[in-house]
């Protein structure tokens, strides 16, 4: 059936170049096609040419001849178009030793940095000097520039390196906590500092 088609296509090309009047020859110098290569185009010997260049040659002489609009002839050429396609493959992501790593690790050190961030925020709690009034009356703290009063079960919190002086005239009960350690306290005037994370 290819070539029936063949030999229909090299038929079309012979009888038109005829009708015009128009040799092999003078077909050649317009196309630059060697005259060789027309007379197997015209039998129909597709197998003799070159794959490579037959659909360029049957496209360059049926342009000469003005038959690229032929319905056999352009029927051939759009066959031949979709035949030499090479089909898309869409390439699928592979997992890659690196992919599989960047998979795994990724998470893994978002994780961790999450565990550190939480660890830092509970130690900097820790660090923090808390005093408490959990008795009825007022207290005052003073930290050397104002006083700051708490009212019953009320609280402050200080950072290390600090020092306060505390007035608790109506002997209210004090909770001071840093760290793990808690004292409870009824004095009337103390005084708590902190130095480089000692008291």
């Amino acid at each position: 059936m290819i070539e029936d088609n063949n030999t229909e296509i090299g038929n079309i090309l012979q009888k038109y170049r005829k009708t015009k009047r128009i040799s092999l020859k003078d077909i050649s110098e317009r196309t630059h096609i060697s005259v060789e290569t027309l007379e197997k185009l015209e039998a129909g010997d597709f197998n003799e040419i070159p794959e490579l260049y037959l659909k360029n040659f049957i496209k360059r002489y049926a342009t000469a001849l003005g038959l690229n609009s032929h319905s056999t002839i352009h029927d051939y050429l759009n066959a031949e178009t979709r035949k030499d396609q090479i089909p898309i493959i869409s390439k699928k992501k592979r997992n890659t030793p690196v992919n599989i790593i960047l998979k795994i690790m990724i998470p893994l050190l978002i994780c961790i940095a999450g565990i550190q961030l939480y660890v830092l925020n509970i130690q900097s709690q820790r660090e923090m000097l808390r005093i408490s009034n959990k008795g009825e009356g007022e207290i005052v703290v003073n930290d050397g520039i104002s006083d700051i009063i708490l009212g019953s079960n009320e609280s402050i919190d200080l950072n290390s390196n600090y020092k306060v002086h505390i007035f608790n005239e109506e002997n209210s009960l004090i909770v001071v906590k840093y760290y793990d350690d808690t004292w409870e306290v009824f004095f009337e005037e103390f005084e708590v500092q902190l130095t480089d994370g000692t008291d």
